[in-house]
């Protein structure tokens, strides 16, 4: 409000306002695929005892891995009850969201 008084300034986010009110959110995960891609290059990086996706065969592969979880649509998986845990199933849906909301805010 008063840009005369800042000596520096850390920007958030830089956001297309009319296009986020809008609802139609077609700037607004622009980069999405670039840290998509950068998660796979530094998991490939970090190898198998840093990143618990890592495979061999380079970061094309761990994208693959990604991708495979369009095999849950038809297969989810049951997941055993184990000690005070309740028994649960992954789902295509659930996997999805686990992975949109990091690329949303990788930092986090």
């Amino acid at each position: 409000m008063q840009p005369h008084d800042i000596e520096r300034a850390v920007i958030d986010a830089v956001v297309d306002i009319p296009d986020y009110y809008r609802g139609e959110w077609l700037t607004n995960p622009q980069n999405t695929d670039t840290i998509f891609d950068n998660f796979c290059e530094y998991c490939n990086k970090a190898g198998p005892k840093t990143c618990a996706l890592y495979t061999t065969g380079g970061k094309d592969k761990i994208k693959q891995r990604f991708k495979d979880i369009r095999l849950l649509r038809r297969n989810p998986i049951v997941v055993a009850a184990y000690g005070v845990l309740a028994p649960d199933l992954i789902t295509y849906s659930g996997s999805k969201s686990r992975i949109a909301t990091p690329l949303y805010a990788p930092i986090q």
